[in-house]
């Protein structure tokens, strides 16, 4: 018996798919805290937004040609194309829901990993910008912070915005000694940024790591300028060498003191950066 073809309701069809989505939207939201911390590093929901002329609507319009196809062929094409159709569905299912769930359960098996690399990135940040407070000889705080880590992060970031910016001052009063010691801490940095790294490159988002590597990056280029000019940094305009031709050096000091010290500031702007970006600690403590 020859079948009629019947009119597809590819509409019908795209509107229960949106509704879906939407549903489906509405469940990844739920995975997020009201901080947005319970997630901090790497299960982030799927960006709809990208994954629906990607992806989604690719399938849905297979899954729709192939029902279309199943109407107007006989046997055994029409049950092939079936189930090409339910296949196609099924991945978008699977792609906007199973997956999801299995990156909750790697969350739920890696949170206290994760909570672990949220402190290795404040220690470094607070460690770098405590390393150019020393340098530049500003006194340490008067209360010690040990027992209450919001008022120490509150602290550095105070001293990294205010205290350590304009950095020419502080560069122009470190000595030899200060130079040496700074350097010594900025190698120790980019050293626990590459640790950091290899240790927890599965649990940072994109974020933190770009975070990182601008921190190791403005530490290197503070520690090439220093390695490159030894005999210029912490040295008294008295005890500079004399050009070739036998003219002043302390011009070039200058320009050198200047170039470095944006360099420090930018250093110690992005370790505040990385403070800011961070989650709050009783946030932290609830998860």
């Amino acid at each position: 018996m020859k079948r009629t073809p019947q009119a597809f309701p590819l509409g019908r069809i795209a509107q229960r798919t949106r509704i879906l989505i939407g549903m489906l939207h509405a469940k990844f939201e739920k995975l997020k805290s009201a901080s947005g911390v319970r997630y901090p590093l790497e299960c982030r929901p799927m960006n709809m937004r990208y994954l629906f002329p990607r992806l989604v609507l690719p399938l849905l319009v297979a899954a729709a040609l192939f029902m279309f196809i199943s109407r107007h062929v006989k046997d055994p094409w029409d049950g092939l194309a079936i189930n090409l159709a339910a296949t196609f569905l099924g991945s978008i299912i699977t792609v906007l829901f199973i997956d999801v769930i299995l990156r909750q359960h790697q969350e739920t098996l890696w949170g206290k990993v994760r909570l672990m690399a949220l402190t290795r990135l404040e220690r470094i940040a607070n460690a770098s910008v405590a390393s150019v407070r020393g340098a530049f000889g500003v006194p340490a705080p008067d209360v010690f912070f040990g027992n209450d880590p919001t008022r120490a992060r509150q602290e550095t970031i105070r001293l990294a915005n205010f205290v350590l910016v304009p950095a020419r001052a502080g560069v122009e009063g470190m000595d030899q000694d200060d130079w040496r010691i700074l350097a010594l801490n900025l190698h120790g940095t980019v050293q626990e940024v590459d640790r950091m790294l290899i240790m927890f490159s599965r649990n940072l988002n994109v974020g933190y790591t770009s975070r990182l590597l601008e921190i190791q990056e403005a530490a290197m280029l503070i520690l090439n300028t220093y390695t490159t000019w030894p005999d210029f940094l912490g040295v008294p305009a008295q005890s500079l060498p004399l050009k070739r031709d036998y003219s002043s050096s302390v011009p070039l000091q200058r320009e050198i003191i200047a170039g470095i010290s944006g360099d420090i500031e930018h250093f110690v702007t992005k370790c505040s950066e990385l403070l800011h970006s961070l989650p709050p600690h009783a946030a932290i403590a609830e998860n």
